[in-house]
């Protein structure tokens, strides 16, 4: 977006009539653990760690959805990987988040994981299709479906979510919540990491494109 303003009129055009904001991390501690060699760290450091991707207060922890009691489990295990936390937004990752929506007119959050190759779209705790469904069909047909991603909801892609990055601004916010799974590793190398972005930016872009029309 810096280096293409002034050079690329797509790019030029959507920083002018856009405000876009870009949080590189939110689980700084997390990755820390990484860095240090521990490869596999997914939760953040509080205690036995949270998955702050389950740590949002929509429907955290499934509550008031009327679900098996066994997706309830475990987010509930301290010593689970998707463990959500003591209670909605009890992370001050989360709460720095939820705090960054305060006063903003956001309409559309991409929030980008590895790894998987997936376009995701609410909402994480059933299959049935949202309202607003076929927009995220097209914009997926548009984009992320034309290099191989698989697109759908995470209950459809993988399994049922709740208290997610992807479902927080849709359902507490009625914007746009994407997700993705970028790549095929959680440590690719220098030369993946380029083919991705070659394969990713005009996606990406197409998806920037869109956020000011919906």
């Amino acid at each position: 977006l810096t280096t293409g303003y002034g050079k690329d009129s797509n790019i030029t055009t959507l920083v002018d009539t856009r405000i876009i904001h870009i949080i590189p991390m939110v689980n700084v501690d997390g990755r820390i653990q990484v860095e240090k060699g521990n490869t596999w760290q997914r939760k953040n450091t509080h205690g036995s760690g949270v998955d702050l991707n389950r740590n949002f207060d929509s429907y955290w922890n499934y509550k008031g959805l009327n679900v098996p009691s066994s997706w309830i489990g475990d987010a509930g295990n301290q010593n689970s990987e998707t463990y959500s936390g003591s209670g909605p937004a009890s992370e001050p990752e989360v709460q720095a988040i939820q705090n960054f929506y305060t006063g903003k007119k956001i309409n559309m959050v991409l929030d980008m994981h590895a790894y998987g190759e997936m376009f995701m779209w609410p909402v994480g705790y059933t299959t049935d299709p949202v309202p607003q469904n076929d927009l995220f069909k097209n914009m997926f047909n548009n984009s992320f479906k034309k290099i191989g991603y698989q697109g759908g909801s995470p209950a459809v892609l993988l399994y049922p979510t709740t208290g997610t990055t992807i479902d927080y601004p849709y359902v507490k916010h009625k914007i746009i919540g994407l997700g993705m799974e970028v790549g095929s590793s959680f440590r690719p190398s220098f030369t993946e990491l380029e083919q991705m972005w070659t394969e990713l930016k005009p996606n990406l872009v197409y998806i920037l494109t869109q956020s000011h029309t919906q």
